[in-house]
């Protein structure tokens, strides 16, 4: 990769990106800086500063005295992270029903068109793009702040950690999702608060029971198979497909 100081970053991160999401770094693999450096013939700076980049995508978490891994999380890391955005997920979305505007609730049903089109294409990449931006401008359409960064915070590792997991062997019901988006918006359309926190509330225990089957089924997929042997880090030297599935250039923390 040739040294440029001010893309080093962006190219380091997509690089990285793309051999989490391909599975050449696995959940909790550690990233070391200085190898990854020497392999790439960029700086550890850049590479610390990608792993940032990453980090606010959810896609890598950073330890104290450890460093960098791919983001990895245990079924009650799963049940946890629900318990809390059951509580604040419907709270932002009742919100949204007497906030959003015409503009939001337009880009709302961009957002739900663009899944029902990844999901046509079996596109799981730009399906979970999409179903990221949803949510997102869904917490930006309400005007708590700080309501907006606690799900960040919560739902972010969620979101990559279920991205990461899925992308070699997507198990997802894509139009079914897509119907579940849309009955949000419709719902949010309706400008009753009490009745849009009520289905995000009920959506969200539909979604923890799908995703704690689905974590259970890739468990037992992924103890049955071998793992990779990877002695160096050679393969990240390998030619580079310049696309991406998140947009780290132009908005580094926003997964969705």
């Amino acid at each position: 990769m040739p040294k440029r100081s001010q893309n080093n970053r962006f190219e380091v991160a997509r690089v990285l990106e793309r051999a989490i999401l391909t599975g050449q770094f696995r959940p909790g693999d550690h990233l070391p800086e200085m190898r990854i450096a020497q392999e790439l013939g960029v700086s550890q700076a850049s590479v610390r500063e990608a792993l940032q980049d990453l980090e606010g995508l959810g896609l890598v978490l950073k330890y104290p005295n450890r460093g960098s891994v791919v983001t990895q999380l245990s079924g009650d890391d799963l049940a946890h992270i629900y318990q809390i955005r059951r509580e604040l997920e419907p709270l932002a979305c009742g919100l949204a029903a007497t906030h959003v505007t015409p503009d939001g609730l337009a880009e709302l049903h961009r957002c739900v068109a663009a899944m029902g089109a990844a999901g046509e294409a079996a596109d799981f990449g730009a399906f979970s793009e999409a179903d990221v931006r949803f949510h997102r401008l869904l917490w930006r359409s309400q005007p708590n702040r700080f309501l907006e960064k606690s799900l960040l915070a919560v739902c972010l590792p969620l979101f990559a950690f279920d991205l990461i997991r899925r992308h070699a062997t997507p198990h997802v019901d894509f139009a079914h999702t897509v119907r579940q988006h849309q009955l949000i918006v419709n719902t949010v359309r309706l400008r009753d608060p009490e009745r849009a926190a009520r289905l995000m509330r009920r959506m969200v225990g539909r979604w923890l029971r799908q995703d704690m089957a689905d974590y259970a089924f890739l468990q037992e997929n992924e103890a049955s198979a071998p793992l990779p042997d990877k002695p160096s880090l050679a393969f990240l030297r390998r030619p580079f497909d310049s696309t991406h599935i998140l947009p780290i250039k132009s908005t580094p923390a926003s997964f969705r």
